[in-house]
């Protein structure tokens, strides 16, 4: 499959610029000529031949120019684009005092391998963003923030101590209040290439996105829903329709209340919705601690309904490579079984770590990975077959890490089980955005 002459003709050009100078204006406007082009194309091979060997490194590139000449850059990058390359290639370049932070200890594992592949006798040191504060009194020739949506509000008198001559700030979606943060340590020049962007531009692969949807039982006492008050109080069974003879202001009873699972996600929204408008009514602390817990508790209830879809879903693909995002450790636990070992931030285990898991997952000595939360950031998974996706609800930079993480085939499967005309399904709503209805594919 050949390239266009005219995209290969306006490639050699923008090399040229990267070549005499790296002039940003002449770039920008090369990327927009190229970005056209692979726009028009309508032979999906070919776009992902395009996008993979030519689009990337356009992108890329810009990067490299806006560090040299402008000096700090936030680059706001879909995972699968390639936000690491350009932040080696500028080490290369710019000094020998490089300082690279990042959130977890495991990270530095992925920058090596990157270091390995595109650096040049370069050396850098490694620090947590706990640990920033050690790093001060030195002048870096390139700082890089991995993951830099990390930075936090106690942290920034740190970054602000820290002295560089470069600054790379890198994210798949930085936060608008973590942006205003490192706007505060100095100006930066942005450069954002969103999930959809990369999928248009063939840079990333179309993914086949199944929404499995489980739809609450309206009839059937197949849920009991607690309201206990303490151990001094009398307890009772009742059904849904008689609760009100014991709930309520100054009842003084334990009720234990079969229902239905419609009707136990009412009395979840209920009780969620009372300590919202209570909060915002009156300002109580304590009062928005009971609202969050209800949203966790309905965010719980709602994951547990869907383990049995996940469940499904691994038996139809007994050996392929899959990634399960679970929605909490419980559900992790119950999902990785005996066979697996699952990945969270309890796992205590001095010989099995999640790092070693991770590494055995890399080497193909395992067709399961389950985890909550710690693959979402700085973790590159290949030859993946799929991955599923047991809870939408969360900032959408948790979203885009955990579908990015997703992407890494030719024709990634991305399965999410879902809980209909709940939250769940406002959540996917939000999830979704942007994404083609070409592909997306909805099962009852």
């Amino acid at each position: 499959m050949t390239i266009p002459q005219s995209i290969i003709d306006l490639y050699q050009k923008h090399l040229s610029i990267m070549n005499n100078g790296r002039d940003l204006v002449k770039l920008r406007q090369s990327f927009r000529n190229i970005r056209d082009e692979v726009l028009g194309i309508t032979d999906y091979e070919l776009k992902r031949k395009v996008g993979t060997e030519i689009m990337r490194n356009v992108i890329q590139d810009i990067d490299l120019a806006i560090i040299t000449h402008d000096k700090v850059l936030l680059s706001q990058k879909a995972t699968g684009v390639g936000k690491t390359r350009p932040a080696v290639l500028a080490m290369n370049e710019f000094g020998t005092n490089h300082l690279i932070l990042h959130k977890q200890i495991p990270h530095i594992g992925t920058w090596k391998d990157e270091i390995a592949k595109w650096g040049h006798n370069i050396n850098p040191q490694y620090s947590t963003y706990n640990s920033m504060h050690k790093k001060i009194g030195k002048k870096w020739d390139v700082l890089i923030l991995d993951e830099s949506h990390a930075i936090t509000e106690a942290k920034l008198p740190y970054l602000k101590e820290l002295e560089a001559e470069r600054i790379i700030y890198l994210s798949a979606t930085m936060p608008s209040e973590k942006k205003s943060l490192i706007r505060r340590k100095g100006a930066y020049k942005n450069f954002e290439v969103t999930l959809k962007d990369a999928i248009d531009w063939g840079i990333l692969p179309v993914p086949e996105v199944y929404v499995m949807y489980h739809n609450l039982k309206v009839s059937g006492e197949t849920e009991t829903f607690y309201v206990h008050k303490g151990k001094t109080f009398p307890t009772v069974d009742v059904s849904y329709r008689e609760r009100w003879k014991y709930v309520g202001k100054g009842k003084k009873f334990n009720v234990n209340i079969a229902c239905s699972e419609k009707q136990y996600y009412d009395l979840l929204m209920e009780n969620y919705e009372y300590w919202r408008k209570r909060y915002f009514q009156k300002q109580e602390r304590w009062a928005k601690d009971k609202w969050l817990q209800w949203g966790s508790k309905r965010k719980n209830w709602l994951a547990e309904k869907k383990t049995y879809m996940v469940k499904r879903i691994l038996e139809i693909y007994p050996k392929q490579r899959m990634l399960v995002f679970a929605n909490g450790i419980k559900q992790c636990n119950e999902l990785a079984g005996k066979n697996y070992r699952p990945v969270h931030s309890k796992n205590d285990s001095k010989l099995w770590t999640n790092d070693r898991i991770i590494r055995e997952f890399h080497k193909y000595k395992s067709d399961r990975l389950f985890a909550v939360g710690v693959l979402n950031e700085s973790m590159n998974f290949k030859d993946l077959f799929g991955s599923i996706i047991t809870s939408t609800a969360g900032k959408n930079l948790s979203n885009e890490q955990r579908f990015g993480r997703s992407t890494r085939s030719e024709v990634p499967k991305i399965f999410l089980p879902v809980v209909k005309d709940t939250k769940d399904e406002e959540n996917l709503i939000s999830f979704l955005q942007g994404l083609s209805d070409d592909y997306i594919t909805y099962l009852n």
